[in-house]
């Protein structure tokens, strides 16, 4: 038996001379695969790790240094709010604040969003999408959504929403 993961094409190679064959099953069944033919333990850190690298390299076969995955949902989550402020985006994204603070900046640069001082508050900042950051988003949604469908391909439905609910739950304990 030999495991290879793909990370490009997102698909677990798996042979089994014993099967006389190979068999291509999508990577977000990899855990499974490895406990029923293993029957260990399964460092859940890791694989959400190896997903998570996954999804960045597809999504930087997309893409290239255009957009990166967190300036992708930078740009939705001011998309979402209209004019937020860089404490309500990091609640909204989960990313830090440095690294939020750097992102802002990068899109800011580029021209993609607009940053001001609040009237509420001179230390805080709000954001708003340029017309060139609204292009960005709307150029970019139906790639994601095409990778994001990529990436459940291989699971029927009912497990799609599974797999979503339970990595919001993840997310949300991880949070607490």
């Amino acid at each position: 038996m030999k495991f290879a993961l793909d990370c490009p094409t997102f698909f677990l190679q798996y042979t089994s001379h014993g099967l006389g064959g190979e068999l291509n099953v999508p990577i977000i069944l990899l855990a499974v695969a490895k406990a029923m033919l293993n029957n260990s333990s399964i460092s859940i850190l890791h694989l959400l790790h190896r997903a998570g690298q996954c999804a960045d390299e597809l999504f930087a076969a997309n893409f290239g240094q255009d957009l990166t995955p967190r300036q992708y949902e930078v740009l939705r989550a001011v998309l979402i709010s209209g004019s937020p402020s860089q404490t309500h985006l990091v609640d909204q994204t989960g990313i830090d604040r440095s690294t939020l603070a750097d992102i802002v900046r990068r899109l800011v640069q580029r021209g993609l969003l607009h940053r001001k001082r609040t009237k509420q508050d001179a230390r805080k900042y709000a954001v708003k999408l340029t017309e060139e950051g609204r292009a960005t988003l709307a150029s970019a949604g139906p790639a994601v959504e095409r990778m994001s469908s990529h990436l459940l391909a291989g699971l029927p439905n009912d497990d799609r929403e599974t797999l979503l609910v339970a990595l919001q739950r993840i997310v949300a304990a991880a949070r607490n």
